[in-house]
């Protein structure tokens, strides 16, 4: 078992190793944009014949050993197999429709890891090109004025619709990050009132949990503390009641864990992720995996313990490189930055520092591209560049504005205005706080509300300069 202080490489592998011999669930190669040598060509006529296997196995009973078996089986050869004719991208609808069936059948046998790679495994589909999968992600950003019944009995009426569906929001959570939580809400809310046609009592409460989950994860991300509090709670009680339950549970206390570090509630933290490690391992769970290393370093950085976190984030780092896990990267390169930054070494803590912002943007990760400009900013003020510090302030709330979500600007600005005032620019931080004040009241954003009523007090001479502590943290 691989413990806290040890994280090799090597955990990358033994995470994708193949699951026991006592599993139903075929394991998935999951390859499904290379052309593997001399697999099956599938001609049109194969490709219906696919088609129909695919509706049978949907419309078999759960759970099904059977099903189970063949669904996996056919993933296999979908996804190994070359088109001939591919122009809508029915290959990948199929294998996204069999990740389903192979999913829902392990998940009703509570088997937890096999569960758990087929739910990355559509995540991954998701991000192949398919008219389905577009014309279902642009039904997911209509506004609340343009949806209608018919279009929602359209897009959401099976459970494979769902499936897929939460699969999209996941994989759009840092780049659209404020209108995949207003979708994940939406979707909460449909599933509540019109009970989805044919899914076990079971899936209805993933489906609920994930998009709880989803709704939570993304209110901490906007400043709604309160709200990320109630979507998460709201997400742990629907995922204790599914079969293959402890991951799901368990990936609900790593976001409990991320948001009280967050609040600098450090014991809090702990209390939620305490064992979650060798089970994210055990599971083949790398991205929790490397979210726990990542929030236990952060902690670590807050604490001052530089020299170790400093070895411990280069060393994430690399990993992360291996893992191809580009929105973790840039968010532990910003803590290692800043670190590097912070040691004397201002020139490579940059270079990080871009790089990081690089890969935020490269990803549409708004949080954490805006962390790292304002990181950047923070650092060349230090270094009395206050011109282009300035310049990396305007960057990072500009990145922020970008999200189109009011809370997150206003987070921000008041992040923003909290440097200015430590260095005296108070004209321009009051600018701010005026803009961000009425924003942070209106969504409830109490901290933050309290603190940037304090930046202007302290602008106006009624009290002592006070730096915030909870500086954006990107996990």
């Amino acid at each position: 078992m691989i413990s806290e202080t040890d994280f090799p490489r090597e955990f990358i592998a033994m995470c994708l190793r193949q699951p026991g011999t006592d599993s139903l669930i075929k394991k998935p190669s999951s390859n499904l944009g290379h052309e593997l040598g001399d697999r099956l060509v599938v001609s049109p006529d194969r490709a219906m014949r696919l088609a129909y296997d695919t509706r049978e196995l949907l419309a078999m009973e759960v759970p099904s050993i059977s099903a189970a078996t063949r669904s996996g089986q056919l993933f296999d050869l979908v996804a190994g197999s070359l088109w001939r004719d591919d122009h809508f991208g029915e290959r990948n609808e199929l294998c996204a429709l069999l990740a389903f069936v192979a999913w829902r059948n392990a998940a009703a046998q509570g088997l937890e890891r096999e569960s758990q790679e087929w739910l990355r495994i559509v995540e991954f589909i998701v991000t192949e090109k398919a008219v389905d999968f577009e014309c279902l992600e642009s039904f997911l950003y209509l506004s609340e004025q343009e949806l209608t019944p018919k279009l929602e009995l359209r897009f959401l009426a099976k459970p494979e619709d769902i499936f897929i569906a939460l699969a999209i929001l996941k994989r759009d959570r840092n780049r659209r990050a404020k209108a995949v939580m207003c979708a994940a809400i939406a979707i909460y809310r449909r599933i509540v009132t019109v009970p989805v046609a044919g899914a076990t009592e079971v899936e209805t409460q993933f489906f609920l949990g994930e998009a709880a989950h989803l709704a939570g994860a993304i209110s901490r991300l906007v400043g709604r503390r309160k709200t990320t509090s109630q979507w998460l709670t709201t997400a742990l009680s629907h995922f204790e009641r599914c079969s293959a339950r402890e991951p799901l549970v368990a990936r609900v206390k790593l976001s409990l864990s991320v948001h009280a570090q967050g609040s600098h509630e450090h014991e809090e933290s702990e209390r939620w992720r305490r064992g979650l490690f060798e089970r994210f391992v055990a599971w083949g769970m790398a991205r929790e995996a490397f979210t726990f290393r990542l929030v236990e370093l952060v902690i670590l950085k807050d604490r001052g313990v530089t020299e170790p976190a400093l070895k411990a984030l280069s060393e994430l780092a690399d990993d992360l490189r291996d893992a191809s896990e580009p929105s973790l990267l840039a968010a532990t390169m910003v803590a290692l930055g800043d670190l590097v930054c912070g040691s004397g070494a201002s020139n490579s803590g940059f270079l990080i520092l871009q790089e990081a912002l690089a890969l935020a943007t490269g990803v549409g990760d708004v949080f954490t591209s805006a962390s790292a400009c304002i990181t950047m900013g923070d650092r060349k003020a230090n270094r009395g560049e206050s011109v282009e510090s300035i310049e990396w302030f305007n960057a990072g709330l500009r990145a922020a504005e970008s999200s189109g979500s009011p809370s997150l600007l206003a987070y921000f600005r008041v992040v923003v205005a909290d440097e200015l005032v430590a260095r005296s620019i108070n004209d321009e931080a009051r600018v701010l706080l005026t803009l961000a004040i009425p924003v942070l009241r209106e969504e409830t954003m109490i901290p933050e509300s309290i603190h940037a009523i304090k930046l202007l007090r302290t602008i106006d001479g009624s009290s002592r300069p006070s730096r915030r502590s909870d500086k954006p943290t990107p996990t």
